[in-house]
């Protein structure tokens, strides 16, 4: 499938101060995932969506907490993010705001799709070859959902929400969504009420909007310009020696 979008993910330097929140080390997370320390030590550094998927597996494996893809995405401050979604007229605009950030600045897509009384929404990773790792899953969904609850500063409450995964152990997702959670479905999706993609944002801010909305094209016109395949391979090279070197390094260290 032909995207223009290249396969790059860029991991905020907010991520790991999470995980050390939750006595996660981040050389010790990309290590037990196989990727290069420098991942975390360059802030220009960017991750395939392989890479990504791969850093979230490590997580799940190394934490004990599964509630722990919820609790980062109910944390996200997005008072401090250049994020115009949070700016937006209502929580639709809000929403429509995040799928155009998507398909701008991500190697993913954020379908919305409204019908009668439900809203779907679902996110493809466009370079994907296998399953998201369910804590990533819990991620994304709980970020839609938290820019909702703050922005038009009410509780919002899916109508449910679809889990490929199977259930874990407690009811941390009936817990934080507040709502019906289907788990093994054939979807990664969360279902609202159309009637909340009405509610105004407190936080609406036209002229912040228009900057925060202009600058996000202008990066924008940066990340999806022409990129040639010479310059791809010499990317994943640059990757892949640096995965190598590292892992010869923890070896080395480990004799």
């Amino acid at each position: 499938m032909a995207c223009s979008t290249p396969d790059r993910v860029k991991v905020p330097r907010q991520f790991w101060i999470w995980l050390r929140k939750y006595e996660l080390v981040p050389a010790a997370v990309l290590h037990h995932a196989h990727l290069p320390l420098v991942a975390y030590e360059d802030e220009t550094c960017l991750l395939t969506t392989a890479q990504f998927f791969a850093l979230w597996r490590s997580i799940g494996e190394l934490s004990r907490d599964p509630a722990l893809g919820l609790n980062i995405g109910a944390q996200v401050d997005f008072a401090a993010l250049p994020l115009a979604a949070y700016h937006a007229r209502d929580y639709r605009d809000a929403l429509t705001r995040q799928a155009r950030f998507h398909q701008l600045c991500a190697p993913a897509e954020m379908r919305i799709q409204e019908r009668k009384d439900e809203c779907v929404i679902e996110l493809k990773w466009l370079y994907a070859i296998e399953e998201e790792p369910p804590l990533l899953v819990d991620m994304c969904l709980a970020v839609q959902v938290e820019l909702g609850r703050r922005g038009a500063q009410f509780p919002i409450k899916p109508k449910r929400i679809d889990l490929k995964q199977r259930r874990e152990r407690g009811n941390a997702h009936e817990a934080y969504f507040n709502c019906p959670i289907k788990f093994r479905a054939s979807r990664n999706a969360i279902v609202l009420h159309t009637q909340d993609l009405d509610r105004p944002f407190v936080t609406y801010n036209a002229e912040l909007l228009e900057m925060v909305q202009a600058e996000l094209e202008k990066k924008a016109r940066g990340c999806r310009g022409e990129i040639s395949a010479s310059e791809q391979v010499k990317w994943l090279l640059r990757q892949m020696l640096a995965a190598g070197l590292t892992s010869r390094m923890w070896r080395a260290n480990s004799d």
